[in-house]
């Protein structure tokens, strides 16, 4: 299988996975909440398992129902051998087991990142005074912060953007190389009411099979 991410507002998604038969993987990802860049791997059993149950309940209940996909919606792409299907990243409404599919692709997305090949985190100091990224797995990875990068943090507070900070990165490209990190500072004056969260996310470009890729990476906030 393989499943292609796309679309969606703001930065948009470039989320590619392949999964083969023998659970092997490869997957790129652009916007995470808890890496990007590039992983590979072996899907679990269990995972494996419950991912082809879903695709074969999928392909074997006929066609997909009918589904209107917005200009601004992000869009997943199933490929299975010579069959393509296009649904949105939910599946259509009242898909049964197409919805099924939908859910687990996206559940096994986050699963899969916790096997870099070659990606980036970022970690927060738990006083909010400065962000480090790390370089994750033995392969290369390549920011381009040269083409703009902004750090962000975003004061929430009963489900409301109460306030937010940002800063510029400016960097020539940074080839990296497994162990590489740097800590960013993070100089905000953001006042912190009791009971509210932070949330911290950076944008800024990867490259990626010879296209430099924006990206976006959270603090998971």
């Amino acid at each position: 299988m393989r499943l292609t991410r796309t679309g969606g507002m703001g930065v948009p998604f470039r989320e590619i996975v392949d999964v083969r038969t023998d659970g092997s993987f490869d997957m790129w990802r652009s916007v995470s909440s808890g890496a990007v860049g590039s992983f590979a791997g072996t899907v679990p059993a269990a995972s494996l398992e419950r991912l082809h149950g879903v695709i074969t309940a999928a392909l074997g209940s006929g066609a997909m129902p009918d589904e209107e996909l917005q200009a601004d919606a992000v869009v997943d792409t199933y490929t299975f051998d010579d069959v393509e299907v296009e649904m949105s990243r939910w599946g259509p409404a009242g898909g049964g087991p197409w919805n099924d599919l939908a859910s687990t692709s996206g559940s096994l997305l986050d699963e899969l990142l916790d096997q870099p090949d070659a990606a980036l985190t970022m970690r927060v100091d738990p006083g909010l005074e400065s962000v480090a990224l790390e370089r994750h797995g033995e392969g290369t990875l390549v920011l381009r912060f040269d083409q703009g990068a902004t750090l962000t943090a975003t004061v929430w507070q009963g489900g409301a953007a109460a306030g937010s900070w940002s800063t510029g990165i400016a960097e020539t490209p940074i080839r990296t190389e497994a162990g590489w990190a740097v800590t960013l500072p993070l100089g905000h004056d953001l006042d912190v009411p009791a009971g509210a969260v932070v949330g911290v996310d950076l944008v800024g470009w990867l490259e990626h099979d010879g296209l430099i890729v924006q990206m976006e990476l959270g603090d998971g906030s």
